[in-house]
């Protein structure tokens, strides 16, 4: 029987643009590594056209075994190469997540700087421009790495752990069914260690970070259960729901459509794959995946509001209220489905129906801003501006990044003949929401009218 073959150990290269010549000399020393299959490696210029170069970059920091911090004047004068990228490097390596390896390149200060402490490379710490023959340098250099790539390719000898890799796990769930999930993640990382190729510790650490809100971290977890175990359906739709949250709407739906590709009755996949299409507002498309969630998932009225709304964007209002209506009867305390309800009502301009299904999700959810503004619609409406202002900035209040709240109080102070007040509010909602013609539009008309009064 062959042995299991080795996954190759992921390197990162964080250096200044300036220093590319000396890092492509490093990665030719690199090569038989690299042929073996020992080592990948990354580095910016491998960012592929049209995709998003922060989220690249953030991807593989935060998933590299081995992080090479390639010292220079350049690299320690970048910002990005010394706050942000050195930075989370020095975070990673602390916790025991990746090492970290400073490659002194060029001439530099160095020794104050964060990774100080940290063992150098090459020999004695020479810069490499310093050696009089180079190649040398770079040998001396991959011989050093190459130590390093072993040692974590090496199983760590048996000793006697306080706890075990099950237990650590065991205790991490503990801490996350008590949605205690910094304690949950600290749990996750101690299993970790103890088995860098644990899809379930990784699956795990990218839920507490999700749950902490802490998405491209989550998105790395994930993405490391999928380079461990292709086939999980379940971390590409975990994936999918860390890149919706971080507004990848496009990205987000790949993953979803892989999920169902492997697991074609997963109803939270199709779930996930129609909220990514609403928000790129391809409603019909979207309003197809919810019905499938809602074939495989019958009673979740999550999914029926969520088909609701797309109902309710194609302007068929009726068949809105009747779903939200059904999601009311499989979850009779769901905030979310009563605002629905609201904004149907309210198309279909049943005002104080419309009004009595916003006040009973605010009864629900007393921090949700959306059922706010739909009361601030209603008041608008029926021209009480007062009534509506102080539902707005309610909203606001809860939501300050809530344009279409700014927007409506816009609309109400301008309607108070508070106009100075009114273009403030409409600037802000167009601050926040800066393709949303209807804004434009309004500012546009306070400006009018007070060019026209002054």
């Amino acid at each position: 029987m062959s042995a299991e073959p080795t996954k190759a150990i992921q390197i990162f290269f964080s250096y200044a643009h300036e220093d590319e010549a000396l890092r492509k000399e490093l990665e030719k020393q690199l090569s038989f590594l690299k042929r073996r299959g020992l080592i990948s490696g990354w580095n910016d210029r491998d960012i592929k056209a049209g995709e998003e170069w922060s989220f690249a970059i953030n991807t593989h920091l935060n998933s590299a075994q081995i992080i090479l911090l390639l010292v220079s004047p350049d690299f320690m004068a970048s910002d990005y190469c010394y706050s942000f990228e050195m930075k989370r490097a020095i975070d990673r390596h602390k916790a025991g997540e990746a090492r970290v390896i400073p490659i002194i390149l060029r001439p530099v200060y160095w020794k104050d700087a964060p990774f100080g402490t940290l063992q150098v490379l090459p020999t004695d710490a020479k810069p490499v421009t310093s050696w009089s023959n180079r190649d040398e340098a770079f040998l001396d250099i991959a011989t050093g790495i190459r130590k390093t790539v072993q040692e974590l390719l090496t199983p760590s000898p048996v000793i006697v752990p306080q706890k075990t890799k099950e237990q650590w796990l065991e205790e991490g769930d503990t801490f996350f069914d008590r949605e205690d999930y910094e304690k949950a993640l600290s749990a996750y990382e101690q299993a970790i260690r103890f088995d860098l190729n644990n899809v379930r510790a990784y699956n795990s650490k990218g839920n507490a970070l999700y749950n902490l809100k802490r998405y491209e971290e989550a998105l790395a977890a994930y993405e490391q259960v999928i380079r461990l175990a292709s086939n999980n359906a379940q971390a590409y739709n975990s994936k999918g729901n860390a890149l919706y949250n971080l507004r990848l709407y496009n990205e987000a739906l790949v993953s979803y459509e892989q999920a169902i590709r492997l697991a074609p009755n997963n109803a939270s996949a199709y779930n996930g794959k129609g909220n990514a299409l609403y928000n790129l507002k391809h409603y019909e498309e979207a309003l197809a995946a919810h019905e499938d969630a809602i074939r495989l998932a019958p009673n979740e009225a999550f999914y029926h509001t969520n088909k609701g709304n797309e109902l309710q964007d194609l302007k068929r209002h009726d068949e809105a209220l009747a779903v939200y209506e059904q999601a009311i009867r499989l979850a009779p305390n769901y905030a979310r489905a009563y605002n629905g309800k609201g904004n149907a009502l309210y198309s279909l301009k049943h005002y104080e129906e419309a009004l009595a299904a916003y006040e009973q999700a605010i009864r629900l959810a007393p921090n949700y801003a959306r059922a706010y503004n739909g009361k601030g619609n209603i008041f608008r409406d029926l021209k009480q501006y007062e009534e509506a202002l102080a539902a707005y900035e309610q909203a606001i209040r809860l939501d300050q990044k809530y344009a279409a709240a700014h927007n409506g109080k816009g609309n109400a102070l301008y309607n108070l003949k508070r106009y100075e007040e009114a273009l403030a509010a409409c600037e802000q909602a167009i601050r926040l929401d800066s393709n949303n013609v209807t804004y434009q539009n309004n500012r546009n008309h306070v400006l009018k009218f007070l060019r026209k009064s002054t």
